[in-house]
């Protein structure tokens, strides 16, 4: 009787280790899917003397981050800020101090935006390459 109690111990705690080993991470929403957006996407524009880079990072949690770097002549801006994004569809929303509701394309590594931009502004299309 005593050499089953043991036996018995040893196989419980081995299968309480193959267990924990083996559901790791499992619990994701994703199911371990990784969305086409997530990574780091990159627009740029050029004029005469000014240029505009826009980097998009979209995190597999569901956020992300913003950064914008302008130049003209010789003054440099540069801002940053996180939001939150989720898609259903071909639909992106993208929240941070405004929420902005896109329509979005991958094809290889251009990702294609369309939406309003600026407050006020007209619709237009931005084109972004994975980075």
């Amino acid at each position: 009787m005593k050499l089953f109690k043991k036996s018995t111990t040893v196989l419980f705690i081995a299968f309480a280790l193959l267990m924990s080993f083996s559901c790791s991470s499992d619990d994701d929403d994703d199911n371990g899917v990784v969305h086409p957006l997530v990574g780091v996407w990159e627009y740029s524009q050029t004029g005469d003397n000014w240029e505009l880079t826009v980097r998009l990072t979209f995190n597999n949690n569901k956020t992300g981050i913003i950064f914008e770097r302008y130049s003209e002549d010789d003054e440099i801006d540069e801002n940053s800020f996180n939001f939150a994004w989720n898609t259903v569809g071909n639909e992106l929303t993208v929240t941070s101090e405004d929420v902005l509701n896109l329509t979005y394309s991958i094809d290889g590594d251009e990702l294609e935006l369309t939406g309003v931009f600026d407050e006020g502004g007209e619709e237009e299309t931005m084109i972004f390459m994975r980075k």
